[in-house]
């Protein structure tokens, strides 16, 4: 069992994808990051997981600060169990939560790998809906994080009429789903595409970045929402 009374920790999970993420910090550490393929089986791997934490780390309503969830778009039943789960750990301890976007944890992932290059003008964070549907967003990588106002509307459309609408810019595509690559290739070199996967450590950097406590809030049990299809529902 692990406890320190200086500092408290930070939980955060991510369920939209098939890729389940969980992550625990102290302030700016990060004590734990899981990621796996859950697949359909969400609710029993995130049960076990957070169980696992509370045991090792003696987790309790004194010593967290916060609860961080992956708001989607994504899978409508993980979205759901997440936001679900996040809320009623929130409401159980009387803890603030926040949402963000699955969407912007996925860029900042990218930003964060060896493959970024600072040539690109825009990152596009992809989320495969069904058949050759997809969701996503359009954004500004030079843009401070804390600047940018946390995504609660995302586009949704056909991988046609997104590659026919951003063909022309230098960019990066960014998806867990790795058979999405040949959609994007052939646009002349422009749009290049990454596989990487929503990590629930990127939340908490999020967190840390947009200004952790002016954001969170207990109140945010009943404010938080999940971002089943193309805006906050």
């Amino acid at each position: 069992m692990k406890a320190d009374k200086y500092e408290k920790y930070i939980l955060a999970f991510d369920s939209s994808t098939p890729w389940l993420s969980v992550a625990l910090a102290q302030g700016q550490e990060v004590k734990v990051s899981l990621l796996h393929y859950a697949r359909e089986n969400h609710s029993r791997y995130l049960f076990d997981h957070l169980e696992y934490l509370k045991k090792e780390y003696a987790l309790q309503s004194t010593n967290l600060e916060a609860v961080i969830v992956g708001i989607g778009p994504g899978s409508f039943t993980g979205v759901k169990i997440g936001v679900c789960v996040a809320k009623a750990i929130a409401f159980g301890y009387q803890l603030p939560l926040v949402g963000f976007s699955t969407l912007e944890s996925l860029a900042l992932e990218a930003m964060r790998s060896s493959f970024f290059s600072k040539d690109f003008e825009k990152i596009f964070p992809i989320i495969h809906h069904k058949k050759d549907e997809i969701f996503w967003v359009d954004l500004d990588w030079k843009t401070p994080w804390k600047e940018i106002q946390p995504i609660t509307k995302v586009e949704t459309g056909n991988i046609q009429d997104f590659v026919a609408k951003y063909a022309r810019y230098r960019g990066l595509v960014v998806s867990p789903s790795s058979f999405l690559k040949s959609h994007f290739e052939g646009c002349e070199g422009n749009l290049l595409f990454m596989q990487a996967f929503p990590q629930a450590l990127r939340l908490i950097e999020l967190y840390h970045q947009r200004g952790n406590r002016e954001i969170a809030s207990t109140e945010n049990v009943f404010r938080v929402g999940p971002i089943y299809g193309a805006k906050l529902f």
